[in-house]
């Protein structure tokens, strides 16, 4: 009796221990879970935003290829007689396609990457700088939507003695959500991009030299 006893204690105890063992494995994995998943959405993100960068870039450059965009088919410029520089028109109805254009093309490229596989170096979890980029990596399994946003600017740079550089600007602010397993995330990816420009010689009025680039030009 006494035997069984000691050996039916002796159970108990084991028994005890090992769920003593196993909630304290899980309560240090809920902690390294919970220091882990912003790191990880973080790194996550960022390569969210470097894969959505490129498909701005690609998306401005299937448009401005379709469209067979310059610089002369955007602005006209006007002189007086005297050689100066009377009027800078810009032809709205092509503007307001492109940045149409370029705004949905955009949306459909990002929104198209899906199931996308990235991968994270445990390393660079820890945040040190010696142990960043190395060690074993962590895939995952990204999907990313967003909306995008388009600005016409213009630039007005001295280029010499009568002489000023034009640049017509493209901007573009891209709304990124990031669904990852288990977390989403979202961000913002801006991107600027010179889609024609000339050189404008003759007199430039003060008006067009000091422009300020969130307006348009006189229109036509």
């Amino acid at each position: 009796m006494r035997n069984r006893y000691y050996r039916t204690k002796r159970q108990k105890t084991i028994i005890y221990r090992i769920i003593v063992c196993v909630v304290a494995l899980i309560i240090i994995m809920l902690l390294i879970d919970a220091k882990m998943r912003p790191l990880i959405r973080m790194l996550a993100t960022s390569q969210a935003s470097n894969l959505a960068t490129v498909a701005i870039n690609d998306a401005i450059n299937e448009v401005m290829e379709e469209n067979l965009v310059t610089y002369d088919n955007l602005v006209t410029i006007e002189h007086d007689d005297s050689g100066h520089v009377r009027s800078v028109k810009t032809d709205i109805i092509k503007i307001n396609k492109l940045k149409a254009e370029i705004s949905t093309t955009t949306s459909q490229k990002i929104s198209k990457i899906q199931n996308r596989q990235i991968s994270i170096p445990i390393g660079s979890l820890f945040g040190k700088e010696l142990l960043s980029g190395r060690g074993p990596r962590i895939k995952l399994y990204i999907n990313l939507s967003g909306n995008a946003q388009t600005q016409i600017t213009n630039e007005f740079e001295s280029a010499g003695i009568n002489q000023t550089i034009h640049r017509i600007m493209l901007d573009i602010v891209a709304d990124i959500y990031v669904v990852l397993p288990g977390a989403n995330s979202s961000t913002q990816v801006k991107t600027s991009m010179c889609i024609a420009e000339t050189v404008i010689v003759g007199t430039v009025p003060d008006t067009y030299a000091n422009f300020d680039s969130n307006k348009m030009l006189t229109q036509k």
